[in-house]
């Protein structure tokens, strides 16, 4: 009996470390950022843009997701595209526009559409994995054709970062990779 107290007791502290570690891990990786991509024309045809203006988000969910995080997801986005070195500029905008452009322009457009938060009244989650979902379309803002389309996920794994900045960070991380592979470059 005491051996087998002792094998659940070494078992609980393997788990407990593990989570521990894991804990520590996400912690200091921050949020993460994934997608999944619908449809998109070939990086050759989207080469020729040198502008991305950022749209503000629609939010699916207006009782659920609040409108702060849906400004920090346009802001983030607009930082890290901005840093991507992707486009000679990246600007917001409240909302896509079909104009002519002085020079080719892409407009990133989305849509939130899920979120699981630790901060939402039952969804209280032990181990992190709190994350949030835009569906998104990358438009000509002359023609307004639709060039990509896809699903971000931004994702927070730490329980200490489950703030509205690290949901819209993660978002942001995953938007940056979908440009990384729908234009086929390396981070400059």
């Amino acid at each position: 009996m005491r051996k087998l107290l002792a094998i659940v007791a070494l078992v609980a502290v393997i788990v407990g470390c593990s989570t521990a570690v894991k804990q520590v891990y996400y912690t200091a990786t921050g949020p993460q950022g994934s997608y999944l991509l619908v449809s998109a024309e070939s990086p050759s045809a989207l080469s020729k843009y040198k502008v991305l203006e950022v749209a503000k988000f629609e939010n699916a969910l207006p009782g659920v997701i609040e409108p702060v995080l849906v400004s920090l997801v346009q802001r983030k986005t607009v930082e890290e595209m901005s840093e991507s070195g992707y486009f000679q500029s990246v600007v917001s905008v409240p909302a896509f526009k079909k104009a002519v452009a002085k020079a080719p322009t892409l407009v990133l457009r989305g849509k939130l559409v899920d979120i699981v938060s630790d901060k939402i009244p039952g969804q209280k989650l032990i181990s992190g994995g709190n994350y949030i979902v835009a569906a998104v379309e990358v438009v000509d803002k002359s023609t307004g054709a639709v060039l990509v389309k896809g699903n971000v996920r931004g994702e927070v794994k730490s329980v200490a970062q489950t703030g509205d900045e690290s949901f819209a960070e993660g978002m942001a991380k995953g938007v940056r990779k979908l440009f990384k592979k729908v234009l086929g470059k390396e981070e400059k």
